[in-house]
């Protein structure tokens, strides 16, 4: 794949009008159809729109939405414009949103009616110039549709005045780790990344993926809904993840193709047995890493022979993946390798060094499709861009063939008595226990070893499983310092609005359950 040199706005031009007359996008929620011709159409308007209020190329204009046809066609008319998209997490609060648009200096909102207004006090936000709800926005766009068609030269002047490598996007960290930092993409980065995932998807407009998780975020809206319509296939978009929502609409629309995190996947396993999902053929799983058992149950019982175990960051967007074809490959728990013009190494955390093959350190990415930067943030930027390699805060290995595997990350490996040990390395072999359905490590302060191992576990509901069952069971199959000192049951993990576990939270009950004598030794009664 030769690196496209135009903007997201030329190209889905020349995309959407080449299938005009197709199927483009269907929304769950309420059963609307778009076809190309008539999303290209409400694009159009809305660039209008934001023109006519004043909207101008460099423009900082946030985006507070749920997932919905709306977020993606002012999203694209944005960028489309040369302004820049700030896309806002609609599970943000009120404060978080406050510091988001004053640390991305927006000057603009544009905000849902029905998601988000009940939510946040927009009079707070005196700071900005216009605060739109989408309701208006799209009025106005068809007042501007009456318009002359000096209008039309004027926006086709925009258009043309953007370039590949303007700023097009600002996303925000999750912000675990204090603030969440605002990371810039160009034009070029964001429409390249997803056309290097194309290629291993081998997605065409006779496709029809299901798209779940946030727009937002960059594999819910860049590797989800826009990756689909770089391809001319139809994007079927729910509000949330809904798992009888989501397994109806394979069903119904016969969709080929499924986007998620493990949880998700999980979710779509335990209940899969009623609906004919047969139309599946491709799954991209990634935000965590996944078990060999998950990895094999969704090739077998979801119906998808083409499994995309896939790696990637906010920084860094898409950065591995591999399709998998055979459930016993023995590739099939790793990340995969770096899709097209993407370069990887891992280095010692501290020293900086190279590493040689199978040795675990930080994992380093080179791409163009990696962040400009960290915005009004030069020294967050400097500490994680190293002569032009992303600092990524991943343990990993890339192994003799050139396959990633993840680790977990480096922030939570646990030191027990100086030995540094891998959450993950843990997790794994808990997960192969018949009656235990997922699990989590974490550490937690130690007087005497400095840390010391908490095993989060959600068994199967007719179980009755132990501590003593759980630690017979790791005997001689990890080393000893491996062992969970303490163990608790979970009915359900705390997630992310992406789905992730969240283990600051599950650390934070951890240690305040072993700080106020509350653990129960027995896992299950």
């Amino acid at each position: 794949m030769e690196l496209i040199n135009e903007t997201i706005g030329t190209y889905i031009t020349r995309v959407f009008n080449k299938f005009a007359d197709k199927e483009a996008l269907v929304y769950v929620e309420d059963g609307r159809r778009f076809t190309y011709e008539k999303l290209s159409k409400e694009i159009d308007l809305i660039s209008k729109s934001l023109i006519s209020i004043g909207i101008k190329k460099g423009d900082h204009v946030a985006l507070l939405a749920c997932n919905s046809p709306e977020w993606i066609i002012v999203f694209l008319a944005i960028l489309k414009i040369g302004a820049v998209c700030v896309c806002l997490n609609y599970s943000s609060t009120e404060e978080e949103i406050d510091y988001m648009l004053k640390q991305s200096q927006s000057t603009i909102l544009i905000v849902s009616d029905k998601d988000m207004i009940e939510k946040v006090d927009l009079k707070k936000f005196d700071y900005l110039k216009i605060t739109l709800k989408m309701k208006t926005l799209f009025n106005l766009g068809l007042i501007m549709s009456q318009m002359k068609k000096a209008l039309e030269d004027e926006l086709i002047a925009v258009y043309n005045n953007v370039s590949v490598n303007d700023m097009a996007t600002i996303l925000y960290t999750s912000g675990t780790t204090g603030n969440p930092k605002g990371i810039m993409f160009t034009h070029s980065a964001v429409l390249n990344g997803p056309l290097s995932f194309l290629e291993n998807f081998k997605y065409t407009s006779e496709d029809t993926i299901l798209v779940t998780l946030p727009l937002n975020h960059i594999l819910g809206g860049k590797y989800s809904a826009i990756l689909g319509l770089l391809a001319g296939s139809k994007i079927v978009l729910m509000k949330k993840f809904k798992t009888s929502v989501a397994l109806k609409a394979i069903e119904s629309e016969r969709c080929t193709g499924f986007h998620g995190v493990p949880t998700m996947y999980q979710y779509l396993l335990t209940n899969c047995d009623s609906y004919d999902i047969s139309s599946l053929r491709v799954g991209m799983i990634a935000g965590a890493v996944s078990a060999k058992t998950l990895m094999k149950d969704i090739m077998e019982k979801l119906s998808i022979s083409e499994l995309n175990n896939t790696f990637g960051q906010t920084e860094t967007l898409g950065v591995t993946q591999t399709t998998v074809y055979d459930k016993n490959d023995p590739k099939i728990n790793t990340v995969g390798k770096p899709v097209k013009h993407v370069e990887i190494k891992i280095c010692n955390p501290e020293t900086k060094e190279i590493l040689p093959k199978n040795s675990e350190g930080e994992l380093y990415v080179k791409s163009p499709y990696s962040m400009v930067g960290y915005y009004n943030n030069p020294i967050a930027t400097n500490a994680t861009i190293v002569d032009d390699w992303i600092r990524t805060g991943d343990l990993a290995f890339i192994d003799e063939d050139g396959y990633l595997s993840i680790k977990g990350r480096l922030k939570d490996v646990i030191i027990r008595g100086g030995e540094n040990i891998s959450p993950v390395d843990i997790e794994n072999h808990l997960i192969k226990h018949p009656e235990i359905e997922n699990a989590i490590i974490v550490g937690v302060p130690d007087e005497i070893l400095g840390e010391e191992i908490f095993a989060f576990i959600k068994i199967n509901k007719t179980s009755s499983l132990t501590k003593e069952d759980i630690i017979k069971f790791l005997c001689g199959k990890i080393s000893k310092c491996k062992i969970p000192k303490y163990i608790e049951s979970i009915d359900s993990f705390p997630l992310t609005s992406t789905g992730k576990i969240r283990r600051n939270l599950l650390k934070q009950i951890a240690c305040e359950k072993i700080n106020s004598s509350e653990l129960v030794e027995i896992a299950v009664n």
